[in-house]
């Protein structure tokens, strides 16, 4: 026969309040272990700061006298681009320039200019265009981004006075 005593009881509770506190100091170590992650992120955060405006400082110093002493471009670096082709004519004159397979076109002022894109040949396309109002703009050919594109700088001038 099983007979209950209060020696088990007092043993379960006291398991149950262990646990408890296992549990607890559990918790307590996963905020302290928070807050500490939490200082060292701000603490490794203000050390690269310092370190970044200090190596920020020791270029700026190192450089000047660099920068007053070249004379000339740097012959290692990349030459400037090229100016866009040119197209110049005056109001109510057309003119036609190849553009190879370029589609579509596209302008910044679109007011100072009519233009379109034709077919030349079964091998190229020409881009068209008529001045229309005084003044200047780029256009762009070729308005797919897998096709061949070409910029123009278009300028039209006024008529000429009689």
């Amino acid at each position: 026969m099983f007979v209950r005593s209060s020696y088990g009881r007092a043993e379960r509770a006291e398991r149950a309040e262990r646990a408890e506190r296992a549990e607890r100091a559990e918790r307590e170590v996963a905020a302290l272990m928070r807050r500490i992650r939490a200082a060292v992120r701000r603490l490794v955060y203000g050390i690269m700061l310092c370190a970044a405006a200090a190596a920020l400082a020791a270029c700026l110093v190192g450089a000047a006298p660099a920068v007053r002493e070249q004379v000339a471009i740097d012959p290692g670096a990349p030459a400037p681009p090229a100016a866009p082709p040119r197209i110049e004519l005056r109001v109510g004159e057309t003119s036609e320039r190849d553009v190879g397979f370029a589609l579509g076109f596209q302008c910044d002022e679109p007011a100072l200019v009519r233009a379109e894109v034709r077919a030349k040949s079964e091998q190229t396309n020409a881009f068209v265009v008529t001045g229309l109002q005084v003044g200047a703009t780029r256009c762009r050919v070729g308005t797919d981004p897998h096709r061949p594109s070409i910029v123009f700088e278009i300028r039209v001038l006024p008529r000429p006075s009689r």
